[in-house]
């Protein structure tokens, strides 16, 4: 490894804690459609669909959403040092990657095209597969990612088995985990009887998941400076 990756290796090491604080303030960058886009908010719009592009102010949201997910890779290390086995340090990485990737892809290479919750137009095309190929996309990926994700609470709760002193973090890997779960099958059953995703329970989850999250780089910091 070069002198300067090396460097760059270090600096990201050293900040990882700040740039994963920053990545989940701009992963809730939702709570500014209640002052940009009330509409899409109140009428039970996915986060997404603040970022389609029939949406005012669509731009911004896509905005924050690459930068939030560049910040994730960039302080994965925050997450990624919690681990005490190359295996689980591997499926974190992993794991944040497919967080990172997938927030900046769905914002900068597959945006909706409209919001088929303030679009009756949208919602009719949606209904006969009139769609684009970025929507369809949009959704295969998003579907794919959260998968992904999930094995972040599930690799913590394996990385803390047997700490006693990790309590909460272990209670909210927990809940965390089972919420996405049945998210995940309330998700299929709404759409196997052709209803519309609904934004609150997508809310909840990124508020969720970024409480969880900034638990779990604490913890690994608090560790880390244990250990110094």
């Amino acid at each position: 490894m070069s002198k300067h990756k090396t460097h760059l290796f270090t600096a990201l090491s050293r900040y990882g804690y700040r740039l994963s604080l920053a990545a989940i303030l701009l992963y809730n960058n939702w709570i500014l459609g209640l002052v940009l886009n009330s509409n899409a908010t109140w009428a039970g719009a996915t986060t997404s669909e603040l970022g389609a592009t029939d949406q005012p102010w669509s731009w911004a949201f896509r905005t924050l959403d690459i930068l939030g997910g560049a910040l994730f890779l960039l302080g994965a290390s925050a997450l990624v040092s919690l681990a005490v086995t190359k295996r689980t340090r591997a499926v974190l990485m992993f794991a944040v990657a497919a967080l990172g990737l997938s927030t900046i892809a769905e914002s900068l290479f597959f945006p909706l095209q409209c919001s088929s919750a303030l679009s009756r137009l949208c919602e009719h095309q949606e209904n006969l597969g009139l769609v684009g190929w970025q929507d369809s996309f949009h959704v295969i990926e998003s579907f794919a990612s959260y998968l992904l994700i999930w094995l972040l609470p599930l690799t913590v709760l394996v990385i803390l088995r047997g700490k006693q002193e990790a309590g909460r973090l272990k209670l909210w890997s927990r809940v965390l985990a089972v919420f996405m779960v049945l998210w995940g099958i309330e998700t299929v059953i709404r759409y196997n009887h052709g209803a519309a995703s609904y934004g609150v329970e997508q809310r909840i989850f990124v508020v969720l998941f970024s409480y969880w999250y900034w638990q779990a780089i604490r913890l690994a910091r608090r560790s880390s400076n244990e250990t110094k």
